[in-house]
């Protein structure tokens, strides 16, 4: 993210959303990495979209349909709070090595 204003304000938002969500914010920003490589306009093949590729039948299921999956905020929202209930449902991260 070339533009300083820019990801200084993705970073705050970030810290935020994973905070608010219980979440480790650099967690959040290594799924972001790995998910859509920092595009915001990402979209994949399956229709998962922006930041944190949240497929869209969960506008339908937990938000309102105006939602708009590309906002930064949204978006964030969106994926940190999916992520804390899966996170939740397995009763934490469990790593096989």
């Amino acid at each position: 993210m070339p533009d300083k204003a820019y990801r200084e304000d993705f970073l705050r938002t970030v810290h935020y959303e994973a905070s608010r969500a219980g979440l480790d914010p650099q967690m959040v920003l290594g799924l972001i990495q790995v998910e859509s490589g920092f595009k915001k306009y990402a979209v994949s093949s399956v229709g998962a979209r922006g930041f944190m590729q949240v497929m869209p039948f969960w506008v339908r299921s937990i938000g309102e349909n105006d939602h708009n999956l590309f906002l930064l905020r949204t978006n964030l929202r969106y994926g940190c709070t999916i992520l804390r209930h899966y996170i939740d449902i397995e009763r934490g991260i469990s790593i096989a090595l």
